[in-house]
């Protein structure tokens, strides 16, 4: 049971090769583990550039909103100052037209 013995080398070399063997399947199944983690981070990513890309869409349209809805409250701030100004001029003319209805006729001679 020597080294140099042809029977154990023999038998040793076999272990040697199946060891190899072993490992090449081992590093081949992870090379196909490898292979199907890139290809879902690829399509991780993909979902992501979309993402991203309908973020800054949806920024847009919500600065617009917050624009337009800038807009809206401006008008209605100028439109609620003219129905006031309109009321005091309707309240007025009331008043006129009241002045006329209630005061008495003239005296026919």
């Amino acid at each position: 049971m020597t080294h140099n013995d042809p029977s154990q080398n023999g038998s040793r070399l076999d272990r040697i090769e199946r060891d190899i063997d072993h490992l090449l399947s081992i590093q081949a199944r992870h090379d196909e583990h490898l292979a199907k983690h890139d290809e879902q981070l690829d399509r991780i990513a993909g979902v992501l550039e979309v993402v991203v890309e309908n973020e800054k869409r949806l920024t847009e349209r919500l600065d617009s909103l917050a624009t337009a809805q800038r807009q809206t409250d401006d008008k209605v701030a100028k439109l609620t100052e003219n129905v006031a100004e309109l009321t005091e001029n309707m309240n007025a003319f009331i008043r006129v037209v009241d002045g006329i209805e209630r005061r008495p006729p003239p005296p026919t001679v």
